[in-house]
């Protein structure tokens, strides 16, 4: 449910949506295609740590935010250093952050 309404409020900002992915597996199949800029990733995909994700993300090069509900201290080791929304996240400030990793690259 949150994955759709995000995706909703980012089309509505005029991002283009290549995808969600609602499992590592998933994640890692999106990855490999490398059809996107940039990636939003929660701490747990379908009840699994996001870890081998924001590796492969890293491995790529691919900038990502993170969004999550626990703190810092709980974050696998490989996210402490990504940008972390702590939800629940305010729209804009999501928007913000995704337009900032846009201006780095």
């Amino acid at each position: 449910m949150i994955a759709l309404d995000l995706e909703d409020m980012l089309a509505d900002a005029d991002f283009e949506i290549a995808g969600v992915a609602a499992s590592v597996e998933k994640a890692l199949q999106f990855i490999d295609s490398r059809v996107f800029d940039f990636a939003v990733l929660d701490v747990n995909l379908g009840g699994f740590s996001a870890r081998p994700a924001a590796l492969a993300l890293l491995a790529c090069g691919v900038p990502y935010v993170v969004m999550s509900g626990y703190s810092t201290g709980q974050q696998p080791v490989v996210l402490r250093d990504a940008v972390i929304l702590t939800k629940p996240v305010e729209p804009a400030r999501i928007i913000q952050a995704l337009r900032n990793l846009l201006r780095v690259r």
